[in-house]
Parts: structure tokens; C-alpha cells; sequence
């Protein structure tokens, strides 16, 4: 069966994305989607999250955004690694506007602000998927390639 290494799905990746800055990101989610943690996607692990990301229902999706996210997979994140991804996904765009409401901490600010009730600079997943279903803002910010229904709204905002 074949598998890919970091450097492999790199390229893979920069194909995608040909005028962005694509190692952060995709160091990102080379881990996420790396799931038995041995430095290898193999063509299952490939498999899976290529069909959630394309087919997933929308918590599916926010799942695999939070485990993108979570990069040491203890089940929450925190400011920093919310202001790695957010410089990651800017690069990964070729987005140089980083200043004002666009500045990776801006973007902490309100995200911590609308995800983290608790106020104890830590998200959660569940706080994540349930935030982004309410939030469109949050959802467009940090998981771009989602969308959501009106029953999908309804569920969560009843």
C-alpha cells in the first residue's frame, strides 16, 4: 500500500495551492491527518480524511479542522496554537494583509471571545464544533470549507 512522508505530501500539496506558501499548513495537517503518529499518511489514513473533508457532514469537518488545530492532540487548544494555524492559513492564501482586524491576534481575540464561555484561554472540542456550527464568522475563519444548513443550524441553536 502506498504512503506518503512529510516532504511528499508537501509537494502534493503545493499543487494546490501553487501561488501560496504551503509548508506550514501542510505541516499542520500533515499531522492531524497522520493519525497512528509514525511520520507516514498511508493510503487509509489519506482515504479517510480526503472523504470527510470532500463528503463529511459538517461536525465531521469541524472535527478534522480541530485536529488540524491540535497539534499535540491532548484535546484542546489554546492562543498560540490558534495564532500559528491563523499565520499558516494566511500564507497557505498568499495573504499579506495581516494588520487590523485581519492580524493573526486580532483574529485570536475574537475567536477566544466568541469559542472559550469558560474564560480559561482554552477550547475545547466541543466548544470549537458547537462555535463554528452557531458562528458563520468563526466557521469562515477557521474552517473555510464548510458549510452549514439551515437543519444544521437549527439543531444547535434550539
Amino acid at each position: 500500500m502506498g504512503k506518503l512522508d512529510r516532504k511528499q505530501f508537501l509537494r502534493v500539496y503545493k499543487r494546490f495551492y501553487p501561488e501560496g506558501k504551503a509548508a506550514k499548513y501542510c505541516n499542520f495537517v500533515f499531522k492531524a491527518f497522520d493519525t497512528d503518529n509514525n511520520n507516514w499518511i498511508d493510503f487509509t489514513e489519506f482515504l479517510l480524511a480526503v472523504s470527510i473533508s470532500q463528503h463529511g457532514n459538517l461536525e465531521e469537518k469541524l472535527n478534522l479542522a480541530f485536529s488540524i488545530y491540535d497539534q499535540n492532540r491532548d484535546g484542546e487548544i489554546n492562543r498560540k496554537d490558534i495564532v500559528k494555524i491563523i499565520e499558516a492559513m494566511y500564507d497557505l492564501a498568499n495573504d499579506e494583509d495581516r494588520i487590523g482586524h485581519k492580524s493573526p491576534n486580532k483574529r485570536v481575540e475574537l475567536i477566544m471571545r466568541r469559542l472559550n464561555k469558560d474564560k480559561d484561554d482554552i477550547i475545547v472540542r466541543n466548544e470549537f464544533i458547537e462555535g463554528c456550527i452557531r458562528d458563520e464568522l468563526l466557521r469562515k475563519i477557521l474552517a473555510p470549507n464548510t458549510v452549514i444548513s439551515d437543519d444544521q443550524a437549527t439543531k444547535f441553536n434550539d
